[in-house]
């Protein structure tokens, strides 16, 4: 966290030594054997995305494969580790350009939607980033609109998923927009739009006072309201 205000290298490196101290001392069986790869795979995740070294990202890849090879089907932490094992693929995707990444990615996110049914707190992210992999399969296979629509479908699922705040819902709705509308100028551009006007009220809770109101309709809404 430190890091992240600041932006000293020093601090990010501290970090992932302690946590492969930590790792050290939680041999199999640990309970926490688990948890402690995914806590250095995230931080060597971040380092990867600061330094563009592709030895983090490769190794945090491979982190999160033990992570997710020790919380099976039963485990209630599996759908986020498919959801971190399929991230950390996307962007490797993006770096490298094979497509059996992509494909994999496309298959955890869809793993990780089964563990999650509703009113799973979840389940609105695993819709949005599945989306956006799906905007990345759409751009990356000559404009697929197979991939498009799934897109689109999963942006109005994460939407309509009533476990998330009208903060979050107002977040996808806007990057829905941009595909749809910007783009792509796609059908369900309307759809989006209607989504985003749905959480504004909600957004400016009447619980708020004025003023609070008031900068969440104008600075948050970028212009809708």
């Amino acid at each position: 966290m430190q890091f992240e205000i600041e932006g000293q290298q020093h601090n990010l490196n501290d970090s992932i030594s302690l946590h492969r101290q930590a790792l050290e001392l939680c041999p199999l069986p640990h309970p926490n054997q688990s948890t402690s790869l995914n806590n250095l795979a995230a931080a060597l995740q971040i380092r990867f995305e600061k330094r563009g070294q592709q030895n983090d990202l490769s190794d945090g890849i491979s982190l999160h494969r033990q992570a997710l090879e020790l919380r099976p089907l039963s485990h209630p932490n599996q759908s986020s580790s498919l959801n971190n094992l399929a991230h950390a693929l996307k962007i490797q995707f993006e770096q490298r350009g094979q497509q059996n990444d992509l494909d994999e990615s496309i298959l955890l996110h869809k793993k990780a939607l089964e563990l999650r049914p509703s009113p799973h707190p979840d389940q609105s992210a695993s819709f949005y980033a599945i989306g956006q992999v799906f905007i990345l399969a759409h751009s990356s296979q000559d404009n697929d609109s197979e991939y498009l629509d799934q897109a689109m479908s999963s942006f109005l699922a994460a939407t309509q998923c009533l476990s998330k705040a009208a903060s979050y819902h107002l977040k996808i709705a806007k990057t829905w927009i941009h595909y749809a509308d910007v783009i792509y100028q796609h059908s369900s551009a309307i759809d989006a739009y209607h989504a985003a006007l749905q959480a504004l009220p909600q957004l400016a809770a009447l619980s708020l006072d004025i003023q609070s109101r008031h900068k969440a309709l104008t600075v948050g809404s970028d212009g809708l309201a």
